[in-house]
Order: C-alpha cells, then sequence, then structure tokens
C-alpha cells in the first residue's frame, strides 16, 4: 500500500516579523510526485516558507491549499505532513521502534497496525535491525534515516524536509542525498525540501525555486536553471560566476560589444540593448579556457572562423587544487580578477601562481542582463 501523493498550491503568500518581510507575495504550484527544492542564502525566507506549509507559523496574506483542500487555518496535526528536521528531534528516551511509531499512536493507529507500518518504514531506510536501540546508540546517518523513517511511517500526503543533511559529513551527506532521492521516487511522494546547498538541489531536484529576500526569483529544473537563470542573483548564486557590470559600446542585431572595467568584451544577447546601456555580464568560470600567454590577443581583433570571440591575456594570482578540477583567480591588464575553474585532465593543476596566461571564451558563453 503506497502513500497518498497531494499536490501543493501556494498563492500570493507573505509574511512579515515586525518590520521584516520575510515572505513576499509567494506563489508556487507543487505536482504530485515531484520532489521540489527550495534554494537560498541565510535568510532568504525558506524555513519561513517550510513552517507556514506545516503549519507551524501562519501567513499574513494569502491562500495555501493542500490536495485541493485550503488549510491556512488547519492546525498542523490534521495537515497529514511528515516532517524532517535539521536536528532530527528523535526522543531519546525512545527506542527506535518507538520514535518511528510515535506519530502513529498520536494518530490513533491500533498497535498491530502500528507495528506493522514501523516495521515497514524501518525496512524502508534498512534499519529493521536496529529497532530496539536508542538515538544516542546511532550515528548522525542513522539517526537521520530514524527521522526520515518517522515522517514517512503515517504515508503522509506531503513530505517537508528541513536542511536534513546539514550536519553530516561529506561523504554520508552524498551518499543520503542518493537514497533520499531513490527513496522518494520508490514512495512517489510529493516532497519539498528546504537547502542552501546549490549542489543538493542540482543533483536531486525536479524543480528547483530560488528565494531571495523572501520573494521567488527563479521556479525552474536545475538544468534550465543553471543555464538559463532569471536574473543576476540566480546566475551568481548557483555555481561559480563571474560577475561584471559595464556599458554597451556597440550592437549588431545579437551581436555587442561592452565596456567592462577597462577592457572590451564581446558578447551575445537577444534582448533588445542599445548603445549606452548599463549592463549586467555574467561568465560561468568553467565557460573559460586557459592556455599559455603566447595564445593571447586583444579581444576586440579579427578572429579567424571557429576561434573565440574573446581573447584576454592575464597572470594566475591564486590555484586551488580540488581534486578532479582546479580553480584559479586569474588577474587581467585592468585589474579585473576573473574565476576559472579547469579539469585536471593528467590529475594535476596546469599552472601556479604567477604564470602568464590566455583567457578565452565564446561571445555567446556570458549572459547579458539590462539594468
Amino acid at each position: 500500500m503506497g502513500p497518498h501523493a497531494a499536490a501543493v498550491e501556494l498563492r500570493g503568500i507573505g509574511k512579515r516579523y515586525g518590520s521584516t518581510q520575510a515572505l513576499d507575495d509567494v506563489s508556487l504550484e507543487i505536482a504530485p510526485g515531484e520532489l521540489v527544492f527550495v534554494l537560498g542564502p541565510s535568510g532568504a525566507g525558506k524555513s519561513t516558507l517550510l513552517r507556514i506549509i506545516g503549519g507551524y507559523e501562519q501567513p499574513d496574506q494569502g491562500v495555501l491549499s493542500i490536495g485541493g483542500r485550503r488549510v491556512d487555518d488547519v492546525p498542523v496535526h490534521r495537515r497529514d505532513i511528515g516532517m524532517v528536521f535539521q536536528s532530527y528531534a528523535l526522543f531519546p528516551h525512545m527506542t527506535v521502534a518507538d520514535n518511528v511509531g510515535f506519530g502513529l499512536r498520536m494518530r490513533g493507529v491500533s498497535a498491530p497496525a502500528r507495528s506493522e507500518r514501523v516495521a515497514w518504514a524501518l525496512q524502508l531506510v534498512r534499519l529493521e535491525s536496529l529497532e530496539r536501540r536508542f538515538p544516542r546508540q546511532l550515528s548522525g546517518g542513522q539517526q537521520q534515516r530514524v527521522a526520515l523513517a518517522r515522517a514517512i511511517a503515517f504515508r503522509p500526503a506531503l513530505l517537508l524536509l528541513d536542511e536534513p543533511l546539514a550536519s553530516l559529513d561529506r561523504r554520508l551527506r552524498d551518499e543520503m542525498r542518493i537514497e533520499l532521492r531513490q527513496l522518494q521516487r520508490q514512495l512517489g511522494i510529493t516532497t519539498l525540501f528546504v537547502t542552501h546547498d546549490q549542489e543538493e538541489s542540482l543533483t536531486m531536484a525536479d524543480r528547483v525555486v530560488v528565494i531571495h529576500g523572501g520573494a521567488v526569483q527563479q521556479i525552474a529544473p536545475p538544468a534550465h536553471l543553471y543555464n538559463t537563470p532569471a536574473n543576476p542573483f540566480v546566475a551568481s548564486f548557483i555555481g561559480e560566476m563571474n560577475v561584471l557590470r559595464g556599458t554597451i559600446l556597440a550592437t549588431d542585431g545579437a551581436a555587442h560589444e561592452a565596456r567592462l572595467g577597462g577592457l572590451t568584451w564581446r558578447v551575445a544577447s537577444d534582448q533588445p540593448l542599445a548603445l549606452g546601456d548599463r549592463v549586467t555580464v555574467c561568465l560561468r568560470a568553467e565557460r573559460i579556457a586557459l592556455t599559455s600567454e603566447d595564445s593571447a590577443t586583444s579581444a576586440t581583433d579579427t578572429d579567424a572562423p571557429g576561434t573565440p570571440a574573446n581573447r584576454l591575456p592575464g597572470a594566475v594570482r591564486f590555484s586551488s587544487y580540488l581534486g578532479a578540477s582546479t580553480l584559479y583567480l586569474v588577474e587581467l591588464s585592468d585589474g579585473t580578477v576573473l574565476k576559472v575553474v579547469e579539469p585536471n585532465a593528467a590529475g594535476l593543476a596546469r599552472f601556479a601562481p604567477g604564470d602568464a596566461v590566455a583567457l578565452a571564451w565564446s561571445a555567446d558563453a556570458a549572459m547579458v542582463f539590462s539594468e
């Protein structure tokens, strides 16, 4: 017997704490069985949104529906929602089985049915052999699984996850991402996952909601979010991004020249731009190619067919070896510093601080936002 799947709908949700607007006109629809991530920096309003959906906070305005039923004023225990907190919130004096069965007992589920559901949930998270242990006898990953089993034991319509992997070490966190995603697909349960970890959202989500300053910035699948950000904030928040502000010097259809710092860049954009327009240009670190200094030419020199539109000389000021790749900080002639990420094909970084290099990228590699 599988869980119920329920769509979630928010329309114009607002929440204020004194003079602080925690949420500002937030609207969102979540399809049945969908895994949606809410991503944003600290203080963006992510947890406030989750608490409102869970019933722990009341919105000042707007409409919240779960499964087609308006639940704005419905108390927590009547919303059919399972929640996993960052701290797990396990009862230290209860065994694993009692922790998992607590919500069922509060809902009046009979002892035989409760035992069956607890066994089902523990088997799903592969903890059936630990049902008699106490939380203090478990590792962090095992405690996380217990909290998850407790949240799904009563087969809720909606599962809310509030940064449940934040306290785990990197390797365990990576393993739990895979397990959580597989379990969510197996159950087909509608899930909302709050995080500030962009890698988590890009690797797991069906769609990502980027929130900043209490307002939704963009809602999109991970690949679309990464490759087609809606604004400079989304562009700079996802991945390693170089962000520069400047002025359009020339334009010819979708081809433009922009003055950024003390240099001229070639950029491409279908949006209407005019001479003198102020723009923000975003260029991902991995879209820049590094070569030795003798490959450098001016960004506005005539390029041979098939060559990058932008070529500029620079000097490596800093490098950080990341195993599979290296992050470089490269200073251009006007003092602008660009981040460049390059795969370590041979297992080692190719350049060191002080090396003279050339940077090259195509005109359409950068994203242009009109100010």
